[in-house]
């Protein structure tokens, strides 16, 4: 079998997996304990609970099905205070980091091996999005895969009793930002807007165009929880940017007062012609006229839950108005969920409403609907199991850990701070401790056989510390060795 038809036949698998009937009676409601338990069962189905771990995102399989499950780890700690899934979610997370371009030291269209995750190549067609067999990064699959990295570390920092956990929350921290960082070349700030854009020359189908809304609203929930456990102006700002243009986009349905949004904007809704000069590989394009889907709203109205929690352009009266799409479209007169956020046909995967439910509180038709949904299942792919733990989450209260809001500082100190040895100025100057105390996009560091690490990169050096110095004499002592550099060294 091909390479390109086992990844048919797995998605196909792991999405019909979300649909099968579990064997709890549904008549009557789902305690805690049984909704757990249900959790807790399906995580163990699927390679033993290693789930896709170690696999590399060539497939798209971390991104839309691997991502969902760390997330839903995360979401079952938030529902239930029960650490053990915080370390589901390091045992998960580890194995996904040694996943990215930089450590596998592999490279994407531009020749850059970076610390993300590419996709494509001559093996997965990806429904001709990525072109002529070459990897791109997309910053959707960057924003899928890095999110529950940076809600970890944002839960961390900010929840004394998980003192425990700085370490990893302080690795998955710089993994999340070091990912994010790969996406800077395809940032437009626009004043009080910003997106990100698919560059122009890419090898993807609309390079050139905006990123529809779920796409950069994936990058944005990483860096709304970056902030979170950082207080970094800089991520503060890409945020509040982002939100205002999804806000910006929302249109109020008149008869219900619901929110109505499409799946794109900008030129990717209303199109561009050859004149426009700004897609090479698609030199024309009508537009994509349709509305938003159940599955990709969630993350839209995911982001804009958070960044409303969080005092981020959001209000409540925005909560309020998701609800009445939820309640006056996304679930039917039938009692069946639609595929678009204007009504209109059943959606095919009907368990994506239990996404849907941080908003639950304003959509009180959503979690009865999920939890009947929830009871009914036998096996879960990676979004049918975010979708048991967020039924675990509204079922226990709701909206989560509430992370307070704090003022975005231009230099915001280093999480945490870390205790210097005596005469030396520049923190884990050996690498001991990984990448700690070490800021820069482009850094991996390797274990010899004998125990030494090293700091390598691809291209560029950008491993960096910032050091606060006072006039007078300083040493400065390394070690380097070529390796495999072909050029300089």
């Amino acid at each position: 079998m091909s390479k390109r038809r086992w990844l048919s036949t797995v998605l196909i698998f792991a999405l019909l997996l979300s649909c099968f009937p579990l064997g709890i009676s549904s008549a009557k409601a789902a305690t805690p304990q049984q909704l757990r338990q249900i959790f807790d069962t399906m995580d163990k189905r699927t390679n033993g609970g290693n789930w896709y771990k170690n696999n590399n995102n060539e497939s798209n399989i971390l991104s839309w099905n691997q991502s969902y499950v760390m997330a839903s780890y995360v979401t079952m700690y938030e529902a239930t205070g029960d650490t053990y899934y915080l370390d589901r979610f390091i045992d998960h997370a580890d194995s996904v980091l040694k996943t990215r371009d930089s450590v596998r030291g592999v490279k994407d269209y531009r020749g850059l091996s970076t610390p993300s995750w590419r996709t494509g190549g001559p093996n997965y067609d990806l429904n001709g999005q990525i072109l002529n067999g070459q990897y791109y990064i997309m910053g959707v699959n960057t924003g899928m895969i890095s999110y529950s990295f940076a809600e970890f570390a944002a839960i961390v920092y900010n929840t004394p009793a998980l003192a425990k956990y700085k370490n990893k929350a302080e690795i998955y921290l710089q993994a999340a930002k070091d990912a994010v960082a790969v996406h800077d070349y395809e940032w437009v700030d626009n004043g009080s807007t910003g997106y990100y854009v698919f560059k122009k020359g890419a090898p993807y189908w609309t390079d050139g165009a905006n990123l529809p809304h779920n796409q950069y609203l994936a990058l944005a929930r990483t860096q709304l929880a970056i902030y979170q456990a950082t207080g970094d102006k800089f991520y503060y700002d890409r945020v509040e940017k982002m939100a205002r243009l999804f806000k910006n986009n929302l249109t109020i349905d008149q008869k219900t007062g619901a929110y109505i949004w499409h799946y794109q904007w900008g030129k990717g809704l209303n199109g561009w012609t050859s004149s426009d000069n700004l897609s090479v590989n698609k030199p024309s394009y009508g537009g994509y006229k349709r509305y938003e889907d159940v599955s990709h709203g969630a993350i839209d109205v995911d982001f804009a839950y958070k960044a409303y929690k969080a005092g981020i352009v959001f209000t409540e009266e925005d909560m309020i108005r998701f609800g009445k799409t939820v309640e006056n479209y996304l679930i039917l007169p039938n009692g069946k969920v639609a595929q678009f956020v204007n009504g209109g046909v059943e959606a095919k995967y009907q368990i994506m409403i239990a996404h849907w439910l941080r908003i639950s509180d304003y959509a009180p038709s959503a979690y009865p609907l999920a939890e009947k949904l929830i009871t009914s299942l036998t096996g879960a792919g990676g979004s049918g199991m975010l979708a048991i733990a967020m039924t675990n989450l509204a079922a226990n209260g709701g909206g989560g850990v509430i992370i307070k809001p704090q003022d975005p500082v231009e230099n915001p100190p280093e999480q945490p701070e870390l205790p210097v040895e005596s005469g030396e100025i520049i923190i884990n100057g050996g690498f001991e401790k990984n990448q700690t105390g070490w800021s820069g996009s482009l850094v991996t560091i390797k274990t010899e056989s004998n125990g030494n690490k090293y700091l390598t990169n691809g291209y560029n050096w950008q491993a960096y510390q910032d050091l606060n110095l006072s006039a007078g004499e300083y040493k400065l002592t390394a070690k380097t060795k070529k390796l495999t550099a072909t050029t300089q060294a």
